[in-house]
């Protein structure tokens, strides 16, 4: 599903106007996410999932054709975590044969 077909779905669920107003909504959702990210907090959604930031740090690789060793520098990533809830649900889901495996 792509983000117009989501955004569709939503303003269906939600019993919004427009697509205008339904893009808002969620664009506000994802900016609070990752403005507590970039705080270094993490977001916890029952049963649902928890955000994190996490620091990658920096390692070194050979590449395989020259040989010649490179450092990968080091980053921060957002990892996501499933909650209980939604792998439950998921689990349901494929064993009622609704979605595929």
């Amino acid at each position: 599903m792509g983000e117009k077909e989501f955004l569709k779905l939503y303003m269906k669920e939600r019993g919004l106007k427009n697509l205008e107003e339904a893009k808002e909504k969620v664009d506000t959702f994802w900016k609070t996410v990752r403005e507590y990210l970039e705080k270094g907090e993490k977001i916890k959604f029952k049963n649902w999932g928890s955000f994190e930031m996490r620091t990658v740090r920096p390692r070194r690789m050979v590449e395989l054709k020259t040989k010649i060793e490179i450092i990968i520098p080091g980053s921060r990533k957002i990892k996501f975590s499933s909650g209980k809830g939604l792998i439950k649900f998921v689990n349901d889901k494929i064993e009622e044969g609704k979605i595929d495996g």
